[in-house]
């Protein structure tokens, strides 16, 4: 076991050292306890023991600092002073052990060896928990890939169902039904190329999904200026879904309907995403033709009914519409993060 000792008298450390090494341990010594520190910051240490009384910072004041760079760190504290207010300061500040000098070697040792089970508990522990978040991660990257494969294949079939079709109309749906299945495959990629795999950036999310969109409707969204105003946010996958699919149904309706070919004038596209505390705000906008006497919280057509089912009902979040110039989609979402 590594110890660091700290006193400001080198009799006193030279006297610990010889004591303690016999047993097995590797103790680092020091007279100035800012010296110590820093090394205790640089270097991996088991244990520290440490007198009360030292020029500059006392004992308990070290004990504050290193508990404030790795909380738990066992403290063996030692005094030649029998005042109260010590070892209450030093017990309310997390210190494993309380000793009066002169030192009894022999208790000194008892408590040494309760330190060292207690860190080489630690360790396994913390080495059980690196196996299982190591296993975690290879299981989830598994089902991504999983996931993926799937999807593929059946944004595949729809794509040789799509070039066999001759029929209009359900050309138009299954090219809608092709991008939603893209739409969940491409939260999967991003997710599987995040440091962690268990959310996304929900403002990657968005921008390829837009940047997807614009090429998968060209040419009718050519004449369209997207304007993107992300702010960096991190939501869990089962919850970014949801988004992206609504969003896929409001700018994809944006592409195909709202400035047909006698458009004169600016054709913009905003999308924006905030995060205010709690909550996640995101717009969708444009300057077009409108949607005239239509309620889409109570319209017939799929895409409206998922955009209100996915955000009101799976999210529980708030869906606000506006048609006056152009077409106005807001969402306030509260997210749950479950991976804090």
């Amino acid at each position: 076991m590594k110890i660091m000792i700290v006193d400001d008298q080198s009799t006193v450390l030279q006297s610990l050292k010889e004591a303690i090494e016999p047993s097995g341990h590797d103790c680092t010594c020091f007279d100035q306890p800012e010296l110590a520190l820093q090394n205790f910051i640089n270097y991996e240490f088991d244990t520290v023991i440490t007198d009360y009384k030292m020029p500059k910072m006392n004992g308990v004041e070290f004990l504050c600092a290193i508990q404030k760079q790795k909380p738990g760190t066992p403290v063996i504290l030692f005094t030649g002073y029998a005042e109260i207010n010590n070892i209450i300061d030093a017990v309310n500040f997390g210190v494993f052990a309380f000793f009066r000098k002169p030192v009894n070697i022999r208790d000194m040792m008892k408590t040494l060896d309760k330190i060292e089970a207690l860190v080489e508990t630690r360790k396994q522990r913390e080495i059980e928990f690196t196996r299982l978040e190591n296993l975690y991660k290879t299981h989830l990257l598994d089902v991504q890939h999983r996931i993926r494969n799937t999807l593929q294949i059946i944004s595949s079939l729809t794509s040789l169902q799509i070039s066999l079709q001759q029929n209009k109309d359900n050309l138009t749906l299954l090219r809608t039904h092709e991008n939603r299945i893209k739409v969940i495959g491409m939260s999967y990629e991003i997710m599987n190329q995040s440091i962690n795999t268990a959310v996304i950036d929900l403002n990657v999310f968005i921008q390829k999904l837009v940047n997807y969109l614009y090429l998968s409707y060209a040419p009718a969204s050519s004449k369209i200026q997207p304007e993107l105003l992300l702010d960096t946010v991190q939501m869990p996958i089962d919850q970014a879904i949801p988004i992206g699919l609504a969003l896929n149904e409001i700018i994809s309706n944006t592409f195909l309907h709202a400035y047909p070919e006698n458009w004169h004038g600016d054709a913009r596209l905003l999308v924006s995403l905030q995060q205010h505390k709690d909550k996640i705000h995101i717009v969708v906008k444009d300057n077009g033709v409108g949607l005239a006497d239509i309620d889409p919280s109570r319209a017939s057509s799929m895409g409206f009914m998922l955009v209100y089912s996915l955000i009101a009902n799976q999210l529980g979040g708030q869906v606000n519409f506006e048609s006056t110039a152009g077409v106005s989609f807001s969402f306030i979402i509260s997210p749950v993060n479950k991976f804090n």
